[in-house]
């Protein structure tokens, strides 16, 4: 059955809990001969269909607290009658409720045993339903090779639109070819294992800016530029861009009532536009095409 795989990580959003919980690994729930991180969807609990346990703790060594999940690819002699190769990936997902556009990348700790040249798969995505279909406003990701010790990766997200999502999804698989049913990926191998632990969501705004409302003043973007309009001019006034990532692209001193900063350069995605006046200060995120 094509995409199986990627099906259950479809079917598991409507039973996944709606905060964004155990990014740690630290509490655990045991089930019918296994134990399973909480508030994260694993292929666990289909081991009544005959399939192996592919996601387990690890305490003995674990990347930081007391536990880390661990992913393992399994051979699974009952999965040819499913419609699935025999080739199982440890396989951990979270669909979160989320409203903002304020996420900016994904870090989290790994150690990855990779047999044979396997690569395994993170990623994540901001999406909303529109009455119809999927939307993806955001997404990050990044195959993961041999890492023998404990190391921290950063995935940054890509914004397509600036319209507010309302999920945020974040999956790990041990490996990525059987996974995505893309075979120009190396070989899914049995016994490669994938170890993740303390996940950390980054938002924008760790740039530190301040958020205060001043009347009369509008920052969009249009076909020139970003523009500051305001109804009277700010003496002694500056403003400041960043991108999605909290860094500072350009800033200046504002001349007029009608700024329009040089987006020349700019790449497609969101940024954060923070106008420093003696009357407080204003940022606004703008989209830029």
């Amino acid at each position: 059955m094509k995409k199986f795989l990627l099906g259950i990580f479809a079917i598991s959003s409507f039973s996944l809990v709606s905060a964004q919980t155990n990014l740690n690994f630290e509490a655990w729930t045991a089930g019918a001969g296994y134990d399973d991180p909480d508030d994260w969807f694993t292929l666990n609990e289909f081991g009544l269909f005959g399939l192996p346990i592919t996601v387990s703790k690890e305490t003995a060594a674990p990347g930081g607290g007391s536990a880390s999940v661990v992913m393992t690819t399994t051979l699974c002699t009952a999965c040819p009658a499913l419609g699935i190769p025999d080739t199982l990936p440890g396989i951990i997902s979270q669909d979160i409720p989320y409203t903002g556009t304020d996420i900016t990348s994904v870090d989290f700790s790994y150690l990855y045993n990779a047999v044979s040249g396997d690569e395994a798969l993170f990623f994540v995505e901001l999406t909303k339903w529109d009455g119809s279909q999927t939307i993806t406003i955001a997404e990050g990701g990044i195959n993961l090779s041999n890492q023998t010790t404990w190391s921290t990766m950063n995935v940054p997200l890509n914004y397509g639109t600036s319209d507010n999502p309302d999920t945020l999804s974040i999956s790990f698989s041990s490996s990525i070819a059987v996974i995505t049913q893309d075979y120009s990926y190396p070989q899914s191998q049995f016994g490669s294992e994938l170890k993740i632990d303390d996940i950390i969501v980054n938002g924008i705004f760790s740039v530190g800016v301040e958020k205060i409302a001043l009347e009369g003043v509008n920052i969009y973007s249009n076909g020139n530029g970003i523009v500051i309009h305001a109804e009277e001019v700010f003496s002694n006034s500056t403003f400041e861009v960043y991108n999605i990532a909290g860094k500072l692209i350009t800033s200046n001193q504002v001349s007029s009532n009608y700024e329009v900063v040089s987006t020349k350069g700019f790449v497609t995605g969101i940024y954060l536009v923070k106008l420093n006046t003696p009357q407080g200060i204003v940022t606004k995120k703008v989209f830029l095409k």
